[in-house]
C-alpha cells in the first residue's frame, strides 16, 4: 500500500516542471547520477521502471533503456 502511494505521488510529480523537464526526470537523474540505476532498500528505481509500465509518457528513464539497449 505505502509503494503505491510512492507510485502515485511519483506519477503526479510528472506534471511539475522545472526548466521544461519534469520534476519526476529530475529525480530520475538523480538516481542515474547518485544510485547509478542500481536497486537497493534506499534507491528510487524500482519507482521508475513502474512508471513506464504505468504511465504513457516519455520519461528519461525510457531513453536510457533504450540507450543501454543498443
Amino acid at each position: 500500500m505505502k509503494y503505491q502511494k510512492y507510485l502515485d505521488g511519483f506519477i503526479d510529480l510528472h506534471n511539475i516542471l522545472i526548466n521544461n523537464i519534469s520534476l519526476a526526470d529530475w529525480f530520475m537523474v538523480y538516481n542515474l547520477v547518485r544510485n547509478k540505476n542500481n536497486y537497493g532498500r534506499d534507491r528510487f528505481t524500482t519507482l521508475f521502471k513502474e512508471l513506464i509500465n504505468t504511465t504513457n509518457s516519455n520519461y528519461i528513464l525510457s531513453d536510457y533503456l533504450t540507450y543501454i539497449g543498443d
